[in-house]
């Protein structure tokens, strides 16, 4: 079976993909998927359907063959949501560009489509980047009841120490200075660390709330304006009321 990893960008998709590898793989239940472009899995899927083993996969995007699987059963999901004000930050930092109008409203777009692709497809838990962040032994209780894997409070705690910010940096440090970060595939600027999926800018302070300090209010407005229903439904306050918005 298939457990994909359907965190959105910038929102803790990794480290819930280290978490639930590491559940299934300490327990010798499964293994995580090498890292692949999700057009890919099509090609790789049907030679795993029907194994015994939890197979991890991250993905940000839901293709077809995914929500198939999802449907018939022969996969589960993961997710993890965060603030679209707070993404846009994350994601023009990691980019090195301004989080300008425009950046923000192709971003929260980018999201929106990725988050529509998931919808209405069974066998799907999702977390808030808060809860993943500030309580991860709770979070990573929560996926191991969803997945069916035990786990018990203690490895909880453990795993949430061994994942910690700080852990997470030194493996970067580690992968830097070992050259241990290779392209995750031939033309990409990007590079990674296999089986972790790290890349040496990866981490920021991941603050809640940081774009109030930064985003501008047209870049505000942008996300907001795509993403209002979206952020409410999911708790996130917006700068303007939806139903004062919804009446303009």
């Amino acid at each position: 079976m298939f457990v994909f990893a359907a965190g959105m960008f910038r929102s803790g998709s990794t480290l819930q993909f280290q978490l639930v590898s590491a559940l299934i793989e300490r327990e010798g239940l499964g293994r995580r998927l090498p890292w692949v472009m999700p057009e890919e899995f099509a090609q790789m899927a049907p030679e795993l359907d029907g194994s015994r083993e939890l197979l991890v996969f991250k993905t940000h995007v839901c293709k077809h063959p995914m929500r198939v699987r999802l449907r018939d059963g022969r996969a589960l999901a993961v997710g993890v949501h965060r603030d679209l004000r707070d993404v846009a930050v994350s994601g023009a930092k990691k980019a090195g560009v301004e989080p300008t109008p425009e950046y923000c409203r192709e971003l929260t777009e980018g999201c929106m489509a990725c988050a529509r692709g998931w919808e209405g497809s069974p066998g799907i838990m999702e977390l808030s980047y808060t809860r993943l962040t500030e309580d991860t032994p709770a979070a990573c209780l929560e996926m191991a009841a969803h997945l069916g894997i035990p786990c018990d409070a203690g490895r909880a705690e453990a795993l949430a120490s061994e994942f910690s910010v700080g852990r997470q940096r030194e493996r970067i440090a580690d992968a830097v200075r070992d050259g241990r970060m290779v392209k995750p595939a031939p033309n990409s600027k990007m590079r990674h660390m296999e089986g972790e999926l790290l890349h040496p800018n990866h981490i920021e302070d991941g603050r809640t709330g940081k774009w109030r300090e930064v985003l501008c209010p047209g870049a505000i407005g942008e996300i907001e304006r795509i993403g209002a229903e979206w952020l409410v439904a999911r708790g996130y306050e917006l700068t303007i009321p939806l139903d004062r918005r919804l009446a303009v």
